[in-house]
């Protein structure tokens, strides 16, 4: 299945050299005009579709981990992460794989814009450590919770993810505090395969395409069903494979409470693929 954020009636230009050799001669067949200084005028929705599946393909390569603030490319990310195994019926709660977001609550620096970048390379510097072993709870969690399919399990490894994490942010926040930088709330969601059954209360309850909490400032949401368990990424899916949607936007203080506006996640993917 095309997705309709991927239809276009407006062309676009793809440079030959962007373009493996395997690939070249089909989308010359599909060019609209003929290449100039290197170009191929081509449906939108193709160069699309062959940009991202081409970042798709170098992040796996090359295990870096994809980040976005856009919406639709964060759609799309859950579309090729899991080999296109969707279909229209993305709220199907039968089926017993799914593709899901991890929600998790950070601080940032806030004041970034009017810092001096000698203040940023040295907190950069100082925060090393820390910022390594955020990254590395977020991505190895991701990777257990993506093998997993008891939910008691999943439970007891959503509750150690949480205490690592809390444990993190407040050496963050005391490293920030030493430099003068104030506290933000701040999310990134990590987009990971995983199974039905390892949510099945909370689908049993009504929340399955809700984002709900698992522990502590820890959510997850549903984004979209797959379409056949027989073709699941889940069980060969590597920490290497994560991507991250990241929005300051998303969050904001009111006095000493963090309040949360999470991203409707299954919305985001159904109007991607059926709007």
């Amino acid at each position: 299945m095309i997705p309709c954020g991927l239809q276009s009636s407006q062309q676009a230009r793809l440079h030959e050299e962007k373009i493996d050799r395997r690939v070249l001669p089909i989308l010359k067949k599909l060019k609209v005009k003929a290449a100039k200084g290197g170009f191929l005028d081509v449906p939108k929705e193709v160069a699309d579709t062959y940009m991202l599946f081409l970042a798709d393909s170098v992040s796996r390569r090359r295990c870096v981990a994809k980040l976005t603030s856009d919406s639709d490319m964060f759609a799309i990310m859950h579309y090729f992460a899991n080999n296109g195994n969707m279909d229209e019926f993305l709220y199907t709660d039968q089926l017993p794989e799914l593709s899901i977001s991890l929600t998790t609550t950070t601080v940032v620096p806030a004041g970034l814009d009017d810092a001096p970048i000698e203040k940023i390379i040295q907190f950069r510097a100082n925060s090393a450590e820390p910022r390594q072993a955020f990254r590395n709870t977020i991505t190895n969690f991701a990777q257990e919770l993506s093998q997993v399919a008891d939910e008691r399990h999943a439970q007891l490894l959503a509750a150690d993810f949480a205490d690592k994490l809390r444990q993190n942010s407040k050496q963050q926040a005391s490293m920030m505090n030493q430099f003068g930088f104030a506290d933000v709330p701040a999310m990134i969601s990590v987009g990971l395969p995983t199974a039905l059954t390892a949510w099945s209360t909370a689908v049993a309850a009504g929340k399955g395409f809700e984002p709900f909490f698992i522990g502590g400032s820890v959510l997850t949401g549903f984004v979209a069903a797959m379409a056949d368990a027989a073709k699941s990424r889940r069980k060969d899916w590597k920490k290497t494979d994560t991507f991250y949607y990241f929005t300051l936007e998303g969050t904001f203080r009111d006095g000493d409470a963090t309040q949360f506006r999470v991203p409707h996640y299954a919305k985001l993917l159904e109007e991607f693929m059926n709007d």
